[in-house]
């Protein structure tokens, strides 16, 4: 299974992190899908120090390495170091340091240099916790899943808490085989990206609950996050369609009026006779999505050849979705989808 990139903006340096501590999992075999960090009583770090011209030349070098300007961003990594003077002063160098290294994927520099940060007793606890996130990034992202799997253990802490944070965290225990907690997080991770896409307490509509995309995922739950989290379902053997009504039910109280959303699209397998003779087409269809996540009748309303027709519903039938909610109750809603088969 391969890793998606996380980007580089998804923390910031002058991020004031509030939390730190170590997260305890839930058995999954007793759901319990958490929305907010359910670290507690944590410590307030102490401010930054960091003066203002550090401040600003590290926006610019951030700046610099979003935009892949590689000769600004060293020079204004050189500027840092030399200007560099609090212990927060150089871990921020460290920390820019990495990050243009992950950025030309030299993940073995990257990680060296969060390395410093992360080893540094006087380091501050909140710019530990981006040089953690980063540096899980960028060990995953060159196939070191174990030494990724050990540095989350050590520095989990409530800044993992986001969408794609979560996700990261999942992808770290996916790839280290604990099922269970790749799983926690990766519902955690689900409902995330629900709460940052659909307004709370919104209202349902018939056209937002037909689906009409094609056999890609939408962008709201991204294609590797279904994957993770139906393949740790059933490593620990359970069915993936009474997790995403689990699912439901934790979003019902923010959602609830929530239409239904695709976690996992089986893709459908070619046609021989189409291969063949290098056909290609598409084929819609329409069903329900029962109470249970799951695709039931799925019939055929329009194709470009019959020969695609039975591997559209056979891959329609492995479908799993988020159920829709109405009034904070799972219930079924028809839909409509199109399967479109290409040979590149």
């Amino acid at each position: 299974m391969r890793f998606g990139k996380f980007g580089l903006e998804s923390t910031s340096i002058l991020i004031a992190v509030m939390c730190s501590a170590a997260f305890s999992h839930a058995r999954a075999q007793e759901p319990m899908i958490q929305t907010t960090c359910p670290i507690q009583n944590a410590t307030q770090p102490p401010p930054l120090e960091l003066g203002q011209e550090i401040q600003r030349t590290l926006v610019r070098t951030r700046t610099c390495i979003a935009e892949g300007d590689r000769r600004c961003a060293e020079r204004g990594i050189n500027e840092l170091d030399e200007a560099a003077v609090t212990a927060d002063e150089h871990a921020a160098v460290f920390i820019s340091r990495g990050t243009y290294r992950q950025s030309r994927n030299q993940s073995r520099q990257a990680i060296a240099a969060f390395e410093e940060v992360l080893d540094n007793a006087d380091t501050n606890p909140a710019l530990i916790d981006i040089a953690a996130m980063q540096a899980v990034a960028s060990m995953m992202q060159s196939g070191r899943t174990g030494r990724a799997a050990e540095t989350l253990e050590r520095h989990f802490s409530c800044v993992f808490w986001t969408p794609d944070g979560l996700r990261l965290a999942a992808d770290v225990h996916f790839a280290d085989r604990n099922y269970e907690a790749a799983l926690q997080y990766a519902e955690s991770s689900i409902a995330l990206h629900v709460h940052a896409r659909v307004p709370a307490h919104g209202t349902s509509t018939a056209e937002g609950s037909t689906v009409r995309n094609s056999i890609s995922l939408e962008p709201m739950v991204p294609r590797q996050l279904g994957l993770v989290w139906i393949e740790s379902a059933r490593e620990v053997g359970l069915d993936p369609g009474t997790q995403a009504v689990h699912i439901a039910r934790a979003l019902a109280d923010t959602h609830p009026d929530l239409p239904f959303i695709p976690l996992y699209k089986q893709a459908p397998v070619y046609p021989q006779r189409a291969l063949g003779s290098l056909t290609s087409g598409d084929v819609t269809f329409a069903g329900r999505v029962g109470v249970d996540g799951r695709v039931h009748d799925p019939y055929v309303l329009e194709s470009s050849h019959e020969m695609f027709e039975q591997a559209a519903l056979d891959s329609a039938r492995q479908f799993i979705y988020v159920p829709r909610l109405e009034a904070g109750v799972v219930v079924e809603s028809p839909f409509t989808n199109k399967i479109t088969f290409e040979i590149n």
